[in-house]
């Protein structure tokens, strides 16, 4: 069962950035989705909790430079990929913005409680400053997997 749930985790990010690498070209030679600004904020609620969890952000589509993401205000260099830990959580909310527009942002979540318990994962995205549709999962001892897509 961990093998699976592993092998799971670890295929959301290549699964994504699969569906964002299919767009179709304009015929300048570039993406038909225009980059965009993006801020995730993520909070939850009873993550102790949690007995597996990755919470992952994947730059796509990246434009020049190195640095893709900030963190709580601070920028992540060299880091198309940045991760979530439940002790960044623990703290309080975690902001996840893009550091320079992007053609497109995977979140991949996975994670499964402790048997007999559960937690909630909200995650409020922002696309060029309007509000998109949050994520509200509450997670039990079954096993949890999903990416979104975000792009313009």
């Amino acid at each position: 069962m961990k093998t699976i749930r592993n092998l799971i985790l670890l295929m959301l990010p290549v699964m994504a950035m699969n569906a964002l690498s299919s767009c179709k070209k304009d015929k300048n030679g570039g993406d038909s989705n225009k980059s965009a600004n993006m801020k995730f904020t993520i909070t939850a609620t009873g993550i102790q909790n949690a007995e597996h969890f990755a919470l992952s952000f994947t730059a796509a589509g990246a434009n020049q430079g190195n640095v893709f993401f900030k963190v709580n205000g601070q920028t992540q260099a060299d880091k198309p990929v940045v991760d979530i830990t439940t002790a960044q959580l623990s703290a309080g909310p975690v902001v996840v913005e893009t550091a320079m527009p992007l053609d497109g942002t995977i979140v991949g979540l996975g994670a499964s409680a402790k048997t007999g318990t559960s937690f909630n994962i909200k995650i409020v995205p922002v696309i060029e400053g309007q509000a998109r549709a949050e994520i509200n999962q509450t997670i039990t001892q079954n096993d949890f997997a999903q990416a979104y897509t975000y792009t313009k």
